[in-house]
Parts: C-alpha cells; structure tokens; sequence
C-alpha cells in the first residue's frame, strides 16, 4: 500500500466546542448526518473501531487510517471529526490527487484532544469530475492518548488572563497554547517547560499578549523535550514564537509558518514582554512538509521587548529568526541548529552583541542567513541590523559562515568566522552587491579562519581583503571552539582576538568592547546556565 499512496497535508483548525474537523476533498454540500452506508460504501479497516491511539507511539511514524476499494472507484474522500455530527461544523476541504487510494497518512496530530472520542469516515468518489458520490461508511471512533510527564500542570489551548508559572513547578504545553487578549504569561526562574512531542507542543506569544520570562544565570528557565533525558532530539517539540506589531516589508501583516498567528504593523517601539536567562531545546518540530518551527521566532517584535541571554540548542530548523521588525537581541548562543543558527528577513532593523554559533557535524546549514525579501530584493524597509562581537563556528561538511543576500543591508564588527568548509563570507545577489557598494553592507574588524574565507566574487573578496575594512585571515586564537561537549569561545591570552583593536560601537543599548568575537576574556557571559547535551 505504501507505494500506491501519498502522503498528504493534514488540514488542521480548532473550531467551535473544540470541534476538530480535517477533511480531504472538494465537496461542499455535505449538510447532513451520517446514514448508513449503502453497497458502494467503503469497509474501514484500520485502526479498529473504538481503538485507543497512543500518540507516543505516532511522533516518528505514521498513524494511517485504510479502508478497502470500492469497485470502480476513482479516489475517496476521508472526514475526521471530535463528533459524530461531521455536519455540525465547517469543512474544510482539500482536493486528492491520487488514484485509487484506500489509506490516509496523519502527519500532523497537534489538535486531537488527548482522551477524548475522534470519529473518521470514507466515501467514494466516482468520477473524475468529482460530482458523482458513493455513500458514506458508518463512522469508526478512536481516542487519542498522551502520557505526559509527571508536571505539576498541563498548559493546553488559550491563555487570555494573566498568569503566572512558578519558581519550583514544572509545566507541559500540549499541543499549540496560545497567549492572547492581551495577557501576560510571567514565568519566574528556575521554571521548567516541557513541550509535548505527542501533541507539536509550542508556545505562542500573540500581537498585543506579552511574556515576561526572566531567569537568572544560576536559574535559567529552560524550555525542552518531555522525552525522557538520553532519548531527547531535534524537532521533538515546536518551539516559542512571539508575534509584534513592528513594521515588515512584506505588507502591514504576516501569518507565521506552522499557524502561529498573525504579526506586524505600525508600530516600531512595540513591547512583547522581556525573555532572559531562557534556554529553549530540541525544539523546531515539522508541523507540515516544509514547514518547521525555528527555536526562537521574532515575529514583527517591536523594539520595546528584550531579548537576552538566550541558548537555543539542537534546533531542528534555524536557531533564532527575525521576520522583520525592530527588535534588538544580545548574548544569545545557538548550537546544534541543523539549518541556520541566526537568520533575518522581511525587514529587521534591530540590533545585535555578543552571539555565538556553534554548528554541529551531523547537520548544520549558515552560521548566518541574511536576507531582505526574497520576492523583492529592494523591498522597503531593508532589512539593515547592526551586529557587535559574533563568533561562528562551523562543523559540517558544506556549511558556510555568513551569506547576505536578497538585498539586505547591514553593518557587521568585530566577528570571528572559523572552521567553515565551504566559506566564511559571501555576498550574494546584484542589490546585496549594490549595498555593498554604497557602503550600506559590510564587514569590519573581523577575523577569518576557514578553508575559504570569501566566495569567489567581487564584493565578497573585497568586503573581507579591502585594507579599509581591517579584517584578518589568521587563526582567532580561542581557547576550544570546536569541542562540542565543553565548548570555550574564549580568546586565549596575549592570542589575535584578545590583542587585535576592535571597532566602539555607538549607542547606549551596545556594550564597549576591547576584544574580537562574542566573549569577553575576562568574563565569560556563557558559564553556568547554558548546555551541551545532545539527548
């Protein structure tokens, strides 16, 4: 059977009474209950009728629903419902393409509700115009489970009220919780928040709702997989995505990837809370093909909200992106991303200080992506950060240190690129090249150590050897850069990074520097609160 079939989209929307309806199909006149089936009705199959669903057993694998053909037969259409009414609510609809398929492959499972009856049915579709119907089978039931971890509390749906999650406790989001109507959710330090992998686990922060995270270096608040310690990965939960109201280039509003609501407009200085001192793991779940959470996303966040002292750790898509806006972030750590560990687009005009990457050997793509609009390169506002004091280190075969591209803009001082396969630098794209130019797109101050530090074009090779800029190809000079399970990113005494002058940055929010790269050698800001463990 697994040849024949194809693994479709599941349509997702948590409706009214917490009525959940995925449906596969094109018909819109299906406005009544169910009857009983006649002789063209498909004979369901599996999972038996009344079959409880372990959705532990589901997040690696796929849960398939099959039934048997009906002759002459030229596809089916499946209704998934929380009742047997399958007519009480919209439908939503999606056209099959393939033949003579008699099984439906679930690849997304985040809005079943755990415990309770799910009920599922199959019709024939009997021409290819896709008017001519067969009956529909008696609905079979199923219902989902989840063991969750021994929390002290399960956060499920909306959080419209303030509240607050405790020093001493521990919590699980199951599937999508959303913080809206304005509330903020205070998490205090020390907290622990599990992300469900049976259910996509995330935690969304709405336009207008705020967070107000703040841990501490020796109690950060760690966000993480409910799988047990050794059995932990990539993509086991979603992710944490706050959603401003900052401008983009890409139109007074966005919806974010995976369903994570609505983000920008009008006002730069918006406030989504503060985030400090939070460790965000083995997160970046693949909510539909193609379509994975980052760990961090900054969705049109506005300046008003802080970002600071923030690991995120074994991130199955980008680490932390910034879909335009104008929010600042500094002292921020990504490690083990197995796509970009930083990564803008849409318009971001924040500030940044003091980030470090390291990429790992299994999976890795950039140390940085950099963009302005791929559908528009001269979109405006450009994307255009200022970014102070950076080390990335690659690991993997192919990966490259920092690619600018799609016209954005910015400034860039006092970085460390080392140990990258592929190369350190590269501008890529006639705009980006453009800005360069123009002076509006450049690296200065920087050491470069990979086995090639610039692309083969012009901009490249000048942006990192023109004298003007005072860019280095020498070995930085950092204590261990590239042990994976002990890390340290600090420049060694009297080395090049510790020594070589760097550029002052100007504005209040930046901190002096007297050396080159993320950490300063006399204080190392990553000690005590952030993590190398890889399961």
């Amino acid at each position: 059977m697994r040849t024949s079939t194809k693994k479709w989209k599941w349509l997702t929307a948590l409706l009214a009474a917490s009525l959940i309806v995925f449906a596969v199909g094109c018909d819109e006149d299906d406005d009544e209950d169910p009857v009983g089936p006649g002789s063209n009705a498909p004979d369901l199959t599996m999972p038996a009728n009344g079959a409880t669903i372990d959705l532990a057993d589901y997040i690696d694998a796929d849960f398939t629903l099959e039934w048997d053909a009906v002759d002459g037969a030229v596809t089916y259409e499946v209704q998934i419902a929380a009742t047997n009414s399958f007519s009480a609510s919209s439908i939503l609809t999606e056209a099959m393409t393939e033949d003579d398929a008699t099984e439906y492959v679930v690849v997304q499972v985040n809005n079943f509700i755990i415990d309770g009856a799910h009920y599922w049915r199959v019709r024939a579709v009997m021409d290819s115009a896709g008017t001519d119907f067969g009956d529909w089978a008696s609905a079979f039931s199923f219902t989902p489970t989840a063991a969750p971890k021994d929390v002290d509390e399960v956060l499920v749906g909306d959080i419209t009220s303030n509240k607050t999650l405790t020093t001493g406790n521990t919590y699980l989001l199951r599937g999508g919780v959303f913080v809206t109507n304005g509330a903020t959710l205070t998490i205090q330090s020390g907290v622990t928040i599990y992300g469900e992998a049976a259910t996509d686990g995330m935690l969304v922060i709405a336009q207008g709702a705020k967070i107000m995270a703040e841990g501490t270096a020796d109690a950060p608040i760690v966000f993480t997989s409910d799988r047990p310690d050794g059995s932990r990965g990539r993509g086991d939960w979603g992710g944490v995505i706050i959603n401003g109201r900052a401008p983009l280039n890409t139109g007074s509003q966005a919806f974010g990837e995976g369903d994570t609501g609505a983000y920008g407009g009008s006002s730069p200085a918006d406030n989504s809370g503060t985030m400090r001192y939070c460790r965000i793991e083995f997160a970046g779940r693949e909510i539909s093909p193609d379509n994975e959470l980052n760990g961090l996303a900054l969705q049109g966040v506005g300046s008003g909200t802080t970002i600071e002292y923030i690991q995120i750790h074994m991130n199955q898509d980008d680490g932390i992106e910034f879909f335009g806006g104008t929010v600042s972030a500094k002292y921020i750590y990504v490690t083990g991303a197995a796509d970009d560990s930083f990564d803008w687009t849409d318009g971001w005009v924040g500030n940044g200080q003091f980030w470090v990457a390291q990429q790992y050997a299994d999976d890795a793509n950039r140390g940085m992506e950099c963009d302005n609009s791929g559908d528009d390169n001269l979109a405006t506002p450009y994307s255009n950060p200022t970014v102070y004091n950076f080390t990335l280190v690659g690991a993997s075969a192919g990966d490259r240190g920092m690619l600018l591209r799609e016209g954005t803009k910015g400034k860039f001082y006092n970085g460390i690129i080392t140990n990258f396969t592929e190369y350190s630098f590269r501008i890529d794209g006639d705009v980006s090249a453009d800005n360069f130019d123009n002076g509006e797109l450049f690296l200065m101050n920087s050491i470069l150590n990979s086995d090639e530090n610039y692309h083969d074009d012009e901009a490249s090779e000048a942006a990192v050897t023109d004298e003007q800029y005072m860019n280095e190809e020498a070995d930085p000079q950092l204590t261990a850069p590239l042990n994976v399970n002990a890390p340290d990113y600090t420049p060694v005494a009297d080395g090049l990074a510790a020594t070589k002058e760097a550029a002052q940055p100007t504005g209040s929010w930046f901190t002096e520097v007297d050396f080159i790269g993320a950490v300063d050698p006399a204080n190392n800001w990553l000690a005590g609160w952030t993590t190398s463990e890889q399961n």
